[in-house]
Order: structure tokens, then C-alpha cells, then sequence
């Protein structure tokens, strides 16, 4: 069965506006596999590495993963909460060690949980179409 290569670029030109992204200079980073890293949690298909400083980003995925769309508009949506879930690290300087651990954990967790709804929510509305979940 042949099957249409994944267009990043595509998905850029679609989501970026929809998201209202058009600040951000958002790179892609492909990797001819199916998953980037194995883990505990389950596998990592995509991931985002950005600063929102200088508002740029770099989205690397795996061009083989099932829910690739879907991956890299769920990586999207984290530059959409990335000056939420910054505002931990700039408050950083005031909070002990150990409460700054805590803040963070607790903030990396909620800015995931808040991705994860937001795309559930993007594929009931039928934007997504591939069989991320």
C-alpha cells in the first residue's frame, strides 16, 4: 500500500495561523523512524525545543509515527501555553530549591494535561485526521 509522505511543512501553513503562532520562527527536525525515544511513560514521537525569549522553536518528530499530524500539532499547541509555562521559571530566583522543583513538576504536568485536552478537543471537532489520541 502506498502511502502519501507526511508534509510538516503543510501542517505548518495550516496550524501556525490557527493557532496564532505567526510570532514564533518555528523549525522541523525529521528523523526517518517511528519513535524518537522509548520510555517508562510511553514513546516520545515528537517534541519541541524552544525559547520564548527570542520566540523560536525547533519541532523534531518522527516521520514514521502512526499520529505524526497529530504529534506535531500537539508539539504546536505547547508553543501556544509556552509563556504560561514559563512564568514558573521566571519567578524561579524567588522560590527555594526545593518549592521551585515542586513549582515546576506541577506546571510541566498541568501545561501537558491542558495540550492533551486541547487536542482531543481539535480531533472531536474532526481538525485532525489521523489516529492520534
Amino acid at each position: 500500500m502506498l502511502t502519501k509522505p507526511f508534509n510538516a511543512k503543510a501542517v505548518l501553513r495550516k496550524w501556525v495561523p490557527l493557532l496564532q503562532l505567526e510570532g514564533w520562527e518555528i523549525g522541523l527536525e525529521s528523523f526517518d523512524c517511528a519513535v524518537l525515544e522509548r520510555g517508562a511513560d510511553g514513546d516520545k514521537t515528537a517534541e519541541v525545543f524552544l525559547n520564548t525569549k527570542n520566540m523560536k522553536a525547533t519541532i523534531k518528530y518522527a516521520v514514521h509515527a502512526p499520529t505524526v499530524e497529530t504529534d506535531v500539532v500537539h508539539e504546536l499547541v505547547h508553543l501556544a501555553t509556552a509563556e504560561l509555562a514559563a512564568v514558573p521559571q521566571f519567578m524561579a530566583n524567588e522560590l527555594s530549591p526545593q518549592t521551585r522543583s515542586l513549582a515546576q513538576a506541577w506546571t510541566e504536568g498541568a501545561d501537558e494535561r491542558l495540550v492533551c485536552r486541547l487536542q482531543r478537543l481539535l480531533q472531536r471537532l474532526g481538525a485532525l485526521t489521523d489516529a492520534g489520541g
